[in-house]
């Protein structure tokens, strides 16, 4: 009995120092894999983003895609990449709750979104929403067919950005939007990205409203192209730290205008671009300055008096 006593309490202590499934900071996902503990290597790969991002991957870490799979919705709560460098789709289909992606990273997380194909189904509201971040990098990602929009910034803290080669297409509100009630200052770059059909009743590209802010709103847009919505990029009620700068922009389609603005000073600025087959090249009057090497084509209306006469 005494012997008995002593195999038991051996096996408890046995058990109570086998360490848990440590964190790593690269872990992989699969079309193949099974989400479980210990998953995460090449060997045995987790199921699902929102598994390898809560119990495989560290802060900080990587979460690599080996092939094409649906990988689910995910809430991101701390920094981390979730990268697909060409192994197949990577996609996130509608989600139940408000977005698809949702980042949550906190004022500190940095988030890096590469490769990745978001499609809303026409019943999903948002594709990335962004509560918190302090950066955030979204490349060769696609974002269609939301109820709402593309990529919706609704959060309090500072936030740098870049997009690139991405796309934002078919999303009933807009590509992309930026509402905050808590006034961030955001500083942001798209570039290489295309906005087609987005906003039949709003925007086709991106729209900036920001409850009457004081903060800097600063993002530049290089080499984009967008076609359909209301408008291809709006201001509204902006601070006097508002600008958004365009350089070889081509946006056509829009049943509004190409350009909005409700402000006189001069806030949005626009350089070799192509507007062509808008109702109106913008809207805003001195909104808009022109460098002079732009070119407006079959405008419905008359072009509004730029400060800096368009080509």
């Amino acid at each position: 009995m005494r012997f008995q006593r002593l195999a038991a309490l051996a096996a408890v202590s046995t058990l109570a120092a086998s360490p848990a499934f440590a964190l790593s900071p690269q872990v992989f996902v699969s079309g193949k894999g099974a989400d479980g503990a210990g998953c995460g290597t090449t060997a045995a790969p987790c199921r699902t983003f929102q598994y390898a991002h809560d119990s495989a991957v560290t802060p900080g870490g990587m979460i690599a895609v080996m092939d094409s799979g649906d990988y689910g919705p995910v809430r991101i709560t701390k920094s981390v990449s979730i990268v697909n460098n060409g192994a197949g789709v990577a996609a996130i289909g509608p989600n139940a709750q408000l977005s698809s992606i949702e980042v949550a990273a906190g004022a500190d997380g940095k988030v890096v979104l590469r490769g990745l194909t978001v499609d809303g189904g026409k019943t999903g509201f948002l594709g990335l929403r962004i509560v918190s971040a302090r950066a955030l990098d979204v490349s060769k990602c696609g974002f269609r067919n939301f109820l709402g929009s593309g990529m919706a910034y609704e959060g309090g803290s500072d936030m740098s950005f870049r997009i690139a080669d991405s796309e934002f297409s078919d999303n009933v509100n807009s590509g992309i939007q930026f509402a905050s009630m808590n006034e961030p200052n955001i500083d942001g770059v798209i570039r290489n990205s295309r906005f087609n059909r987005n906003g039949a009743g709003f925007l086709g590209a991106v729209f900036y409203s920001p409850f009457g802010s004081n903060r800097t709103f600063r993002v530049v847009v290089k080499d984009v192209e967008v076609n359909g919505g209301r408008a291809g990029f709006e201001l509204t009620n902006p601070s006097p730290n508002t600008s958004l700068t365009l350089t070889g922009a081509t946006i056509g389609g829009a049943s509004r205008a190409a350009l909005m603005a409700s402000f006189s000073a001069p806030q949005i600025r626009l350089s070799r671009s192509v507007l062509i087959n808008n109702l109106n090249p913008w809207e805003g009057g001195e909104g808009v300055t022109s460098s002079g090497d732009n070119q407006v084509m079959l405008s419905a209306t008359t072009l509004p008096a730029p400060i800096i006469p368009m080509k």
